[in-house]
């Protein structure tokens, strides 16, 4: 049960990259067929992201909780908050594009 920190955090970073290779592949298929998308609107390019962040915040909580006096909790609160404040960011523009209606086709006005 000692090593269930370290297996978390490398699956989670094993689970970012692959996302992020699959969010690149995607955009370069698109390029290739003359379409121009933004990174921050591939699903798996942000998923990716925050899969990385997520494991870099277990990987903080696991240092802060295995050393007793080795960092001091102002400089773990400001190391969780440069980490949370993009994760949160994350959150935010995976659900704002993924709420967002997509290849709907636009309605003609006849008269």
């Amino acid at each position: 049960m000692q090593y269930i920190g370290f297996i978390a955090i490398s699956s989670m970073l094993i689970i970012s990259i692959l996302n992020i290779r699959i969010g690149v592949r995607r955009l370069n298929a698109l390029k290739s067929q003359g379409q121009n998308l933004a990174w921050y609107k591939q699903m798996s390019i942000e998923i990716g992201i925050m899969f990385f962040l997520l494991s870099m915040f277990e990987l903080l909580f696991f240092i802060n909780r295995a050393t007793n006096n080795g960092v001091s909790d102002a400089v773990a609160y400001i190391v969780f908050a440069i980490v949370g404040i993009p994760l949160i960011a994350c959150f935010i523009l995976i659900f704002k594009y993924r709420t967002l209606p997509q290849n709907q086709p636009q309605k003609s006005e006849e008269a």
